[in-house]
């Protein structure tokens, strides 16, 4: 009789964690980003499906956004202003997109890495392009995984619109990254 192989189990912070009720109000908080979230690019003379090359200004409009809205909601993440030192900073380039950390003191809580799906590209379904190691993440890192609906105002503009920026995933980073593997790219 042959055994099944187990997917990897998703490891979570312990509840006795320091961190933990901070980390669980920005899990809560990540779901509901969309309805804070503010877009200002209006793209036209490109087709919708040809949205490859605008991929990257979108990707960071979204992270912005997330810092923007993290930060701008300390009053419920920080009430007791028990983290006054600490902010949500975007990291330009690197893993992961976005950490809480202390600027002065260089002290990382942890990290957010987001990753964005359009739909309407030409590719027709999307891909997951994301290509990191378990071993460099921590167990309360997350992984922030956005389809984006692009907003029609004729077939040649499109704008990313606020109703559609829709939370798809939210999860523990090295929990995806052990299972790319375990499912195949």
């Amino acid at each position: 009789m042959n055994n099944p192989v187990l997917s990897p189990q998703e490891q979570l912070p312990a509840s006795d964690w320091e961190h933990y009720i901070l980390y669980k109000t920005i899990k809560d908080l990540l779901i509901e980003i969309p309805h804070y979230f503010e877009s200002t690019i209006s793209v036209s003379g490109v087709r919708a499906t040809e949205i490859y090359p605008f991929s990257a200004v979108l990707g960071l409009m979204i992270e912005q956004e997330v810092v923007r809205t993290l930060n701008n909601l300390r009053q419920i993440w920080d009430a007791n202003k028990q983290y006054a030192g600490y902010r949500f900073i975007r990291q330009s380039q690197a893993f992961p997109d976005v950490l809480l950390m202390n600027p002065k003191t260089g002290h990382i809580i942890f990290g957010i890495e987001l990753k964005c799906w359009y739909l309407l590209a030409k590719e027709g379904e999307p891909s997951f392009r994301y290509h990191a190691t378990p071993n460099v993440c921590t167990i309360a890192d997350l992984i922030v995984i956005v389809p984006v609906f692009i907003h029609l105002s004729v077939q040649t503009a499109f704008s990313p619109s606020p109703i559609g920026f829709i939370m798809c995933f939210l999860g523990s980073n090295s929990r995806i990254l052990s299972l790319i593997p375990w499912i195949g790219e």
